[in-house]
Parts: C-alpha cells; sequence; structure tokens
C-alpha cells in the first residue's frame, strides 16, 4: 500500500472519486490517473501560498487533502479571505480554459494540504476518450457558473443586514445552527465593512429575534424572517 508523505494514496483515491469528472471511474482507473504523464501529487504545509494571484493558471488543481482559502489584499493591504474551501474539490476549472487563464485570487493552504494538479494537455485528452469525464467536468463548471450568480446577487443587496442574513442561510445549507469558519474580522473584511458595523448587524439580528449567537455558534431562530428580509430590493 502505497504511502507519500505519511498519507495513504489510496485515501487520496477515495476523495478523487468524489469529484463530479470521477464519479463514474472505476478504482483501477482512478489509480492510473496517478501514474499518467502530466498529472503530480503536491504536498503544502499551513500557511504556505499554492497560488499567487497572477500566476497562469496551465493545470487543473484538485485538492485531496486538507483546506485551502482563497484570499485577496484589500485597498489598505490587509489579507481578506473570500472563501474557506475544504477537500476534496475542484478549484479553478473554469479559468484553465479561460482566454486568460491567470489566477485572480491567492490560494493558501490553511491545513496541511495535498493537491493533485493535471496538466491542460491532460484535461483535453481525458474529454476526448472520456465522455463520462467531460459530462462530469462540465456539469462542476455548471454549478460554478451558478454559485457565481448567487454570489452576484448576494452582493448587490443593499445593507449589510440583508447581505448578513442570505450569509447565515447559506453557511447553514437547511440546517437551524451554524458554527462560523471565520473569525468577525475576516468576515467584516470580506463584507468590506469595519468590525463594529459587523457586530450591530449581528447585535440587531440577535434584538429582532432572528438569531442567537453564542460565539461562533450561531442559532437561526427565524429563517423565515431572514430570507424575506435577504429579499428585500
Amino acid at each position: 500500500m502505497l504511502r507519500r508523505w505519511g498519507i495513504l494514496v489510496n485515501d487520496l483515491i477515495v476523495n478523487l472519486s468524489r469529484l463530479k469528472p470521477f464519479e463514474e471511474f472505476n478504482v483501477g482507473e482512478l489509480e492510473a490517473l496517478f501514474r499518467k504523464n502530466g498529472s503530480w501529487l503536491e504536498h503544502y504545509s499551513m500557511g504556505e501560498i499554492i497560488k499567487h494571484r497572477g500566476d497562469k493558471c496551465n493545470a487543473l488543481l484538485l485538492l485531496l487533502k486538507g483546506k485551502v482559502s482563497t484570499e485577496m489584499q484589500d485597498t489598505e493591504g490587509k489579507r481578506v479571505v473570500l472563501e474557506k474551501i475544504e477537500a476534496p474539490s475542484i478549484l479553478a476549472s473554469a479559468i484553465l480554459f479561460s482566454s486568460e487563464p491567470t489566477m485572480p485570487v491567492d490560494i493558501v493552504a490553511s491545513d496541511k494540504t495535498v493537491m493533485l494538479s493535471m496538466k491542460k494537455e491532460l484535461i483535453l485528452e481525458l474529454c476526448m476518450t472520456k465522455e463520462k469525464f467531460l459530462r462530469g467536468l462540465l456539469k462542476d463548471m455548471g454549478d460554478r457558473v451558478t454559485l457565481l450568480a448567487k454570489k452576484v446577487y448576494f452582493f448587490s443587496l443593499n445593507s449589510l443586514k440583508e447581505k448578513l442574513s442570505q450569509y447565515l442561510l447559506e453557511k447553514a445549507a437547511g440546517k437551524s445552527e451554524l458554527t462560523l469558519e471565520i473569525t468577525k474580522d475576516e468576515l467584516a473584511s470580506f463584507f468590506g465593512v469595519t468590525r463594529p458595523s459587523l457586530s450591530r448587524a449581528f447585535s440587531e439580528l440577535a434584538k429582532e429575534g432572528m438569531i442567537i449567537q453564542e460565539g461562533k455558534r450561531v442559532k437561526l431562530i427565524n429563517k423565515n424572517a431572514l430570507r424575506k428580509l435577504g429579499e428585500r430590493e
């Protein structure tokens, strides 16, 4: 049983099979991908930058172990965490085939991370020879376009309370409770507001009986009211 960096490659294969382009692959086909020319495994330590903003994107990035964050610098030079992503996940699939394939954000390892990179030429080969791969890749890209549209709508909301209500509903994913994955400072930077402004928005939602906040845990007491707040034009 093959180990690299103390990690069973079998565990990586299981995570690879959970990604949409590889869901219909059998174990033998998945194992072969790790030995293909144009694919390679890379290991990153927590805090290490995997890709810099502006780097050329010439390979599909498959996060098979650990967590990463996408980050940018704001106008004051502060690091702003845009998104936290857990394995297994595909990074920058649409960018790979864009007319200007450069990374729009920094990708930073927020845990011990293993990435499988697959060159664009290999991806094109798989698209032409494996219809099931092509279907899965297109499905993944379509889902990302839908998610991007939701994010555009989210940032078009007027008030901070509206944005916060939508953010909490999205992160709760249908549940009545969630744990904030980022700090209040990071969340304030994400919204482009000050920490006190964000705290006031949380306090107002709590005062109006929509949420109860206990540290990083947030209980959604009145989800209907939160939805209506986020639906205001």
